[in-house]
């Protein structure tokens, strides 16, 4: 029970103590840094309150307005239809730091990359499967029955694996298309 009592105790300890900046990083003062890179991973501007909160622990003190700016500059480059869409493939829903007419393109880059997701974590699945089943067809007390069985087995998921291949292709492809027409056309008026 004690012990139960002290981990607990240190896990509070140890994830309250979590700062959003080093000591060093406080000292160093490169706040349109800072703002740029928060900004680049479409952190909302509330953040600064947390980087102020952790540099004051070390003593020192936060520049708002050269983080705004940072921050700013860093939000170009996430609210971008390609990394919106990059973000997507990773399993990053779009988290609404953007702003102007270009948001309901953003949030439909995300969603596409977001599907293409979802088919990759299918496709890593059933990769999975077939190495096991594969694994467990190499094993000597598998009996012949049981090896039909695990072939057949393996045959399916291999064609399943060959049409989820084939989806992300056309599903990459169709969104480059849709995204890429309507990204010339709001360009094209902005």
């Amino acid at each position: 029970m004690f012990r139960l009592v002290f981990i607990f105790v240190f896990i509070s300890f140890f994830l309250g103590s979590c700062a959003t900046l080093t000591k060093h990083e406080c000292e160093k003062g490169d706040w349109h840094s800072i703002g740029k890179r928060d900004g680049e991973h479409g952190h909302d501007v509330s953040r600064f309150q947390d980087h102020q909160k952790a540099c004051k622990g070390y003593g020192l003190t936060a520049n708002m307005t050269a983080y705004k700016k940072g921050r700013l500059t860093g939000l170009k480059s996430y609210c971008d239809i390609q990394r919106q869409l990059d973000l997507g493939l990773d399993g990053q829903k779009y988290n609404g730091a953007c702003s102007g007419s270009i948001v309901p393109l953003l949030k439909e880059a995300n969603a596409w990359g977001y599907r293409g997701y979802n088919v990759k974590m299918s496709l890593y699945e059933a990769q999975n499967q077939l190495k096991e089943i594969r694994e467990k067809m190499q094993e000597e007390k598998v009996k012949k029955q049981e090896k039909q069985r695990l072939y057949d087995q393996e045959t399916r998921l291999q064609e399943e694996i060959d049409r989820l291949r084939l989806e992300l292709v056309r599903m990459k492809m169709e969104a480059e298309k849709t995204l890429g027409q309507k990204a010339k056309v709001y360009y094209g008026t902005h």
